[in-house]
């Protein structure tokens, strides 16, 4: 009877250790991506990601759980952001760097989050209508070629169905469902991109 019970006893502890080893281990990836943050300054920001450990793909536990770690040096300053989203948008504006996310926690309610920096390298969230109109344009995260090239020249008949017209649609805070219209990028590239004044 006292060996079936240290085998149980060895049974369960296998098994709760391997509940440990997917739960809480991570598989993570590190890279860096030159990105064009504003004219002319052009930085190499490194990218870390990782997610709970995965059998054939798929977590064993509950979801992936990922994580996105974006780190980068400018003008002495350790700028380091760590959040649950992905980054889609990394741009610089009067030494201040803004950021967007790409926030899919909720498969059922995909959105969009805005940061800026602070002096001390943090970022802090802030309301889409408050994100520098102008900086609002994809420039990482493409799904292919095909979005980056709808991109350029911000023709707008191209950026029709594009990620960087929903962001439009966000920081002009119209209602969730609106479906962008010619009209209405046209009018946003030519007030905050095309005669934008400093």
């Amino acid at each position: 009877m006292t060996i079936i019970k240290y085998v149980i006893y060895t049974i369960l502890i296998l098994i709760f250790g391997f509940v440990f080893v997917f739960t809480f281990f991570r598989e993570s990836e590190t890279w860096i991506e030159n990105i064009t943050v504003a004219k002319n300054v052009i930085l190499p920001v490194e990218n870390t990601r990782s997610q709970k450990k995965t059998l054939n793909g798929y977590p064993l536990f509950g979801d992936l759980y990922r994580k996105n770690q974006i780190k980068f040096n400018y003008n002495n300053i350790k700028y380091i952001h760590k959040v649950s989203f992905i980054p889609i948008v990394i741009r610089m504006y009067k030494n201040d760097f803004y950021l967007v996310y790409y926030d899919r926690t909720d498969m059922k309610n995909i959105t969009y989050r805005f940061y800026k920096s602070t002096p001390e390298g943090d970022f802090k969230e802030i309301e889409p209508t408050k994100f520098p109109k102008h900086l609002a344009i994809q420039n990482r995260w493409f799904n292919g070629d095909d979005n980056a090239e709808n991109l350029i020249g911000l023709k707008p008949e191209k950026l029709l169905g594009t990620t960087t017209a929903f962001l439009w649609r966000m920081i002009e805070d119209y209602p969730k469902g609106f479906d962008s219209s010619l009209d209405f990028i046209k009018q946003y590239k030519e007030k905050y991109i095309t005669n934008r004044e400093e």
